[in-house]
Order: C-alpha cells, then sequence, then structure tokens
C-alpha cells in the first residue's frame, strides 16, 4: 500500500511540473494531474479493497484542494512596488532588476507589465538581459508566457520563457528556455541588482550584388 501511494504522489507532482501560461491552463493541469493519479492507482492496485481504494483518493482530494488554493492569485496592495508582488506570490524580489518605472497587473487573468527605463543586463551566476518591456503572467510560485527577459549561457543568450520555484521551496529557481530548464539558487535573486545599459546596436550582413557575382 506504501508503495502504491509513494507512486501516485510521484505521478501527481511530476504532471504538476510545467509552466501554465495562463490561470485556465493551470486549472487543467491540475485536473489532468488528479485524473492520471487516479487511473494509475486503478492500474497499479486493481483487486485493492475499497478502504484503501479510499485512503488514497482522500489524500488526492486534499492535494487536488491545496494546490488549488495556492494557485488562486494574491496581489499586494495599491502602493506596493512590484518587487511586493512578486514577494506576495512567493517569488524572489531580485527576479526584476532596479529601474522599474512603471507596472501593471491584471487582478483577473495575472497577466503583467513591466516598464524599465531602458534594456539592460544585470550579473547573477550569469548574465540575464531585460528588455524595456517585459510582460508574463504570474501565479503563486511561477511566472509564465514570460517575454523580455533572456539568460545566457555560454556564448549564446535564450528566451526565458517562464519561472517557477518549489512550493514549498527548494531553494532552487528554475528557468524555462524552451530546450532545457536551467537551475539557480534562489539566493541569487533575493534583492533585486544593478541593472547596467545595454546600447542596442543592429547587425547587418551585406551580400555581394548578383551582377558582381555573375562577373566572376
Amino acid at each position: 500500500m506504501a508503495s502504491c501511494q509513494v507512486q501516485v504522489l510521484y505521478n501527481y507532482f511530476e504532471t504538476r511540473q510545467s509552466f501554465p501560461e495562463t490561470h485556465a491552463e493551470n486549472e487543467q493541469l491540475q485536473s489532468r494531474a488528479f485524473r492520471n493519479s487516479v487511473l494509475l492507482l486503478h492500474r497499479l492496485n486493481p483487486n485493492q479493497d475499497n478502504k484503501a481504494m479510499h485512503s488514497v483518493l482522500q489524500l488526492l482530494l486534499l492535494l487536488l484542494i491545496a494546490t488549488v488554493a495556492i494557485s488562486i492569485p494574491v496581489f499586494a496592495e495599491e502602493n506596493d512596488s512590484i518587487y511586493d508582488v512578486l514577494r506576495a506570490h512567493a517569488l524572489p524580489m531580485g527576479l526584476l532588476p532596479k529601474g522599474v518605472k512603471e507596472f501593471n497587473v491584471d487582478v483577473a487573468t495575472g497577466h503583467f507589465s513591466v516598464f524599465l527605463n531602458q534594456s539592460c543586463k544585470a550579473k547573477y551566476e550569469s548574465e540575464i538581459h531585460y528588455e524595456a518591456n517585459i510582460t508574463g503572467t504570474i501565479g503563486y510560485g511561477s511566472i509564465g508566457g514570460l517575454t523580455g527577459v533572456s539568460a545566457q549561457d555560454l556564448f549564446l543568450w535564450f528566451p526565458v520563457k517562464g519561472i517557477r520555484v518549489d512550493i514549498p521551496s527548494s531553494g532552487v529557481i528554475y528557468f524555462d528556455v524552451g530546450v532545457v530548464r536551467k537551475r539557480y539558487p534562489m539566493s541569487l535573486f533575493e534583492t533585486p541588482r544593478d541593472c547596467v545599459a545595454v546600447v542596442e546596436k543592429v547587425w547587418t550582413l551585406v551580400l555581394p550584388s548578383l551582377n558582381l557575382l555573375s562577373a566572376l
């Protein structure tokens, strides 16, 4: 029985490891996690007694209620800063750099916009580039649909599409950069960093004309 509970719980949380971009997607993810866990429970123990099945189902229902509760958007007071909004959602304040001049948050959807004085980059474990306009959807412990943030890996830059922390906290923060999920110590993002202005340059590739090529 204990082995069955462990496998069902693992399946539930494995399904939950995602970056939902909207609250509707978050609810669908929770429903799918619960449904998949119940189906797994039947496959693992098709002949188990009703009392044991009832015990595991109760546990899953408690998990579902808990995850629904923490996914409800929590917003700070009107006069609070964007850093206070991050903290109210169990996210470290240093995810955004210093220099935020304006921000908007839609309470109904969690969608937010952040406006910096200019594009800039901040040094953490590696460099992170911030556009002057950053958007995304904030939830408890996560940001989805993120635009305007890029993380450097070696000599390449990757757009950060989502950010997530474990609830309860494991001291690790996850950046979804599409192909992989980068892990950082959450302590790196405890406080907003200074952000150095980035001079935007447009690099163009000049190709020889067709007439010149034909003459060769």
